[in-house]
């Protein structure tokens, strides 16, 4: 289904208008060139395709290509940077003097920790957007949808 115009422009305008558009249209194709091509040079230079700038580990009887090697540690301090513990919430009983809350409030930092760590995964998470924003200039998230049952609870994370 097309999408039809009410401006009615006369042929002079028409022209001038084409004109103009024409020599911006090649413009934008050929910037849009140049972004594709630099995001396939990172992802190539990561993968240690087109250069033979490797780094030949002590520990390792294989190399490592020098940008993976350069972008894997940037995405590690990154990431403890944003994330230096998973613990980054704190939780506090309303009242400070009983032991029962003082105990239900450890309940829930623990599922918290639990939720962060083992369920959500934030580290990784973090360590996919920092990855994904140096080679293609962009953070991009992996998403999906799992339903979990226990008993008569239905989860879905």
């Amino acid at each position: 289904m097309a999408i039809e115009s009410i401006i009615q422009l006369s042929p002079k305008d028409k022209e001038e208008l084409l004109k103009v558009l024409e020599g911006q249209v090649p413009a934008i194709r050929n910037r849009r060139e140049t972004i594709t091509r630099r995001m396939e040079l990172n992802h190539a230079a990561w993968r240690g395709t087109h250069t033979r700038s490797f780094f030949k580990s002590d520990t390792f009887a294989h190399f490592i290509p020098a940008a993976r090697r350069v972008v894997e540690r940037f995405v590690t301090r990154g990431t403890q940077m944003l994330l230096p513990s998973s613990e980054f919430f704190e939780v506090y009983p309303g009242d400070e003097l009983d032991d029962e809350a003082g105990k239900r409030a450890e309940s829930t930092r623990a599922y918290l920790v639990y939720l962060f760590r083992k369920k959500l995964r934030t580290y990784s998470l973090v360590k996919q957007l920092l990855r994904c924003f140096l080679l293609y200039s962009r953070a991009v998230v992996k998403t999906g949808v799992r339903i979990e049952r226990s008993g008569r609870e239905t989860l879905i994370w």
